[in-house]
């Protein structure tokens, strides 16, 4: 995995405005269900290749820690570096910036868990509806949900649209606030009788009947809850 990354960072490298000193990047910034972001890259010392860089991690307007790339890689000073950012530090974007010339390093999209359960969730369009279903041959509504949480590494549902909602962690939220791959529970009587993934814009990917499959759609009803696990 990680020679994989190593080999696509020359198109990422170093902007600019990072000048002829230093070169780096980051490899990868993966958060976490618990909010947390793991991120990981390399700085490049030109001047001295045996130098340790002291580097800024910046995320949500602000710098949020310090990191030390004292790690020398396999292609002679590369020094790699991982870091965690807690929840509150960490928005949509990471910086790496150099202090105080700030100098912009790298810089990469938070893969967020939302991210992972769609780009599941889109794979699987146009798979037939196969009640009690929950493997790509066929789903039903949950479990499309079950697996795309699953195989997105982000939680293990359980298989019933209203088990889901008051799975360990979910939480409700405000339809201002839901993000692409929180949930949508259709409610009648106060208790879920469907649920689809949200897709942003009014829209879900979900497996709703026979006749459909699993489909992009928009959200056909006016009674419904969103919720998370993820923020």
């Amino acid at each position: 995995m990680i020679t994989g990354l190593l080999a696509t960072f020359v198109a990422v490298a170093a902007p600019a405005q990072a000048g002829t000193r230093y070169s780096g990047g980051i490899l990868s910034a993966y958060q976490h269900r618990d909010g947390t972001t793991t991120v990981r890259g390399w700085v490049r010392d030109r001047t001295d290749s045996s130098a340790t860089v002291t580097m800024c991690l910046w995320s949500a307007s602000k710098c949020r820690k310090w990191v030390r790339a004292d790690d020398i890689g396999p292609n002679g000073g590369q020094h790699a570096f991982t870091a965690t950012l807690w929840r509150y530090q960490t928005g949509s974007r990471v910086t790496l910036r150099r202090i105080p010339q700030d100098w912009i390093i790298g810089q990469r999209a938070v893969n967020t868990p939302g991210k992972r359960i769609v780009k599941v969730a889109r794979q699987h369009l146009s798979s037939p509806y196969v009640y009690g279903g929950s493997t790509p041959g066929g789903f039903d509504c949950s479990g499309y949900a079950m697996y795309s949480y699953r195989h997105a590494y982000v939680a293990n549902l359980p298989h019933q649209s209203n088990q889901q909602r008051y799975a360990s962690h979910m939480h409700k939220i405000s339809r201002s606030s839901a993000r692409p791959g929180d949930l949508v529970f259709y409610l009648s009587g106060g208790t879920a009788y469907h649920v689809a993934i949200f897709a942003g814009n009014g829209a879900q990917y979900s497996a709703t009947n026979p006749s459909q499959g699993v489909e992009y759609e928009h959200i056909w009803a006016s009674n419904v809850e969103f919720r998370t696990d993820w923020h």
